[in-house]
C-alpha cells in the first residue's frame, strides 16, 4: 500500500514538473521574441536573420534579409538592427521567376582575428540564372560593402573566359567559393566550352581577398 502511494506521488511529481517545464518552453517560444518585421518594409517579407558579430565581440546585431511578394520583379534587400533600431539598409531589384523567397541568402563568414562578417547572395532567374554576391564587413566602424568584382574580372580577362551566368557561391568559415561555367568569348550561354572555374576568396575581417583560382575537371554540360 505504502509503495503503491509513493510510486502515485512520484508519477503526479514528474507530471508537473513536465507541465512546468512545457511551460518554460512556451514563455521562450517566438511568441515572446522581438517582432522582427517591424524593422522591415511593409509589404517585405523575411526571409533569413542571422545574430552577427561585426566587430568580433560585444552584443550581435540582427542581420535580416527580406524580399517582396512579388514573383517577378523581386525587391530584395538587408537590415542590420542595433540597439532597437536600423543602423545599416541595402536593397535591390531582382528578375526571379522562382518567387522572393529564392532570390535572395545570407551567410555568415569568420575571420581570424574574430570579426564576423555576411556574405549577400542575389539569384536572378529567366532565361538562364545568374548570381551577384559581395560581403558585409566592418570597416573603420561602419558597416561596408566590400565587393569581389574587380579580383573576379581581371580572372575572366587572364584566362579569356567571359560571365556566362550558372555561377553559384558558398562558404565557411573564413572563405568564401565562387564556382563558375567556362565560357569563352562569345560562346552561346546553353553550352560551356571550358572547364569550370573555383574563386575562392578569404574574408580578412575589413577586407576580401582573392585566395586561390582554379579550374575544374571539365565536363559538356548543358543549360
Amino acid at each position: 500500500m505504502i509503495r503503491t502511494l509513493i510510486a502515485a506521488l512520484l508519477l503526479i511529481g514528474q507530471a508537473q514538473i513536465c507541465e512546468a517545464q512545457s511551460k518554460s518552453g512556451q514563455e521562450e517560444s517566438p511568441a515572446d521574441r522581438a517582432d522582427l518585421s517591424r524593422f522591415l518594409p511593409s509589404n517585405a517579407t523575411l526571409v533569413m536573420q542571422l545574430a552577427v558579430h561585426f566587430a568580433g565581440k560585444g552584443s550581435p546585431e540582427m542581420v535580416l534579409a527580406y524580399a517582396s511578394d512579388s514573383d517577378e520583379s523581386v525587391t530584395t534587400g538587408v537590415r542590420v538592427v542595433s540597439g532597437g533600431a536600423v543602423s545599416f539598409e541595402e536593397s535591390a531589384d531582382v528578375t526571379n521567376g522562382a518567387g522572393g523567397r529564392d532570390a535572395i541568402k545570407i551567410i555568415k563568414v569568420k575571420a581570424r582575428n574574430g570579426a564576423e562578417g555576411v556574405v549577400v547572395s542575389l539569384k536572378s532567374s529567366g532565361a538562364g540564372t545568374a548570381t551577384e554576391w559581395h560581403v558585409l564587413g566592418m570597416v573603420d566602424g561602419k558597416i561596408s560593402r566590400l565587393e569581389p568584382g574587380r579580383a573576379r574580372a581581371n580572372v575572366l580577362k587572364r584566362r579569356g573566359y567571359q560571365d556566362g551566368g550558372y555561377n553559384a557561391v558558398t562558404a565557411s568559415g573564413e572563405y568564401i567559393v565562387e564556382t563558375l561555367p567556362g565560357y569563352s568569348r562569345a560562346t552561346a550561354r546553353c553550352c560551356p566550352d571550358r572547364p569550370t572555374l573555383e574563386m575562392t576568396f578569404r574574408f580578412t575581417g575589413t577586407a576580401l581577398r582573392l585566395d586561390k583560382v582554379s579550374s575544374l575537371p571539365f565536363s559538356a554540360t548543358k543549360y
